[in-house]
């Protein structure tokens, strides 16, 4: 729907095409900008700047943007389900099902529609700040919280989006089954769900009403990496993101802030070391970061994946120029899509902000679906152990990240 561009408009948009490509989204959103003052008619750039406005947790400016673009004819089963994503993050369940239903996600919007009624994710009890330990014996990020009263491990995920359960424990539970559909989840493994209600989540003196939940095999995926400790279901960016949240892989703890005022993390070394970060689909962290013989490029940040401290393709893996491991020798990772596995090796370097990783070992994957996904290039996967020893803090009003 591109008008006769003037020239130096036509390279406006062509540098911001690159630069988003490159995963620039700030800058790129404010040539944009730009290209929308000069030409006002056109609706694939205010679709663009709606996408954008996701990518950076505005899911209302998202709305005006799409709107606008849907309802003067820019109509395509895509720009309705980035519309019913923005609804969605926007808590508005009865819109998010008009729209995810006609970009053809029927299961999600059949169970959204039963919920048009209600607040999603109503928070009440929180005040300042909350500390919850993690379970001694898991190699994970698990905290303890209760689902409609019944007491569960919950996995801390920053890779995941709505609140998951395993599917007998969701029956134990009583949470109602709705429809199903394929998502996707750690190193891009497809898994089924079905979607139900959650009528409360509590976290201490915290509860949070009325949240969007998939429902799939979490204990057996699970089981051979964590054993000990059962996992019955996650905790992600749906009700991560209504907080400041600092995962403390130090005292193996998570915290949270509610309220304009960030949380006090000055003793966990937490100061100026800041990076901005964007959330992809929903529900992906990505974050800039760095390794051997490439420009910046753009990370996942992964919680909920344990087992190798990082995850790429064989591609990035070989232009990177990393070590591998003799052959036969696998690395296994864990996520919500269930057992990953790679072949075993090794980056000289691997840097986040001020985080900078010597010699890590992780794994590469003969395929990676994640890569293309989202119109710029993610190069890989940062998972929970890349982050050990580390304070990890998340500012969702600001959209910045500290790592200490």
């Amino acid at each position: 729907m591109k008008s006769n561009l003037q020239p130096d408009t036509a390279n406006l948009e062509v540098r911001a095409d690159n630069l988003f490509l490159a995963g620039s989204i700030s800058e790129a959103a404010v040539i944009y900008r730009k290209v929308l003052e000069r030409e006002p008619g056109r609706l694939d750039i205010q679709a663009r700047l709606g996408r954008v406005a996701l990518f950076e947790n505005d899911p209302g400016r998202a709305i005006i943007h799409l709107t606008s673009a849907l309802n003067n004819g820019l109509r395509s089963k895509a720009h309705w389900e980035t519309l019913a994503d923005a609804y969605l993050a926007n808590g508005e369940p009865g819109s998010a099902a008009l729209c995810y239903e006609r970009a053809g996600r029927t299961g999600l919007a059949g169970t959204l529609a039963v919920m048009a009624s209600r607040e999603l994710c109503r928070i009440e009890g929180a005040v300042g700040s909350l500390e919850f330990a993690w379970l001694p014996k898991s190699p994970l990020p698990l905290i303890q919280a209760k689902v409609n009263g019944v007491l569960l491990n919950l996995l801390v995920d920053t890779a995941a989006g709505d609140l998951m359960l395993d599917e007998k424990v969701a029956i134990d539970v009583g949470i109602p089954h709705g429809g199903q559909e394929l998502r996707y989840f750690a190193g891009g493994l497809p898994a089924l769900v079905t979607y139900g209600h959650v009528e409360s989540l509590q976290l201490g003196t915290l509860v949070m009403h009325d949240l969007l939940t998939q429902i799939l095999d979490l204990q057996g995926r699970f089981a051979e990496y964590s054993p000990l400790v059962p996992t019955h279901g996650i905790i992600g960016i749906s009700f991560l993101s209504r907080f400041q949240t600092v995962l403390d892989f130090q005292q193996r703890a998570l915290r949270l802030h509610l309220g304009a005022q960030s949380p006090d993390t000055s003793s966990a070394g937490v100061g100026t070391n800041e990076s901005p970060f964007w959330i992809a689909g929903n529900h992906f962290i990505v974050v800039p970061a760095e390794i051997p013989n490439t420009e910046s490029s753009m990370w996942v940040i992964d919680t909920g994946m344990a087992g190798a401290a990082f995850a790429v393709s064989t591609a990035t893996a070989e232009t990177s120029g990393s070590r591998v491991k003799p052959v036969g020798q696998q690395e296994v990772g864990v996520g919500g899509g269930g057992i990953v596995r790679g072949q075993r090796v090794i980056f000289s370097r691997l840097r986040l902000g001020h985080l900078d990783r010597r010699d890590v070992e992780g794994m590469a994957l003969k395929t990676f679906p994640l890569k293309d996904r989202f119109g710029f290039q993610i190069a890989g996967l940062l998972s929970c152990d890349y982050f050990q020893d580390t304070v990890l803090a998340m500012d969702f009003s600001r959209m910045t990240l500290a790592v200490s």
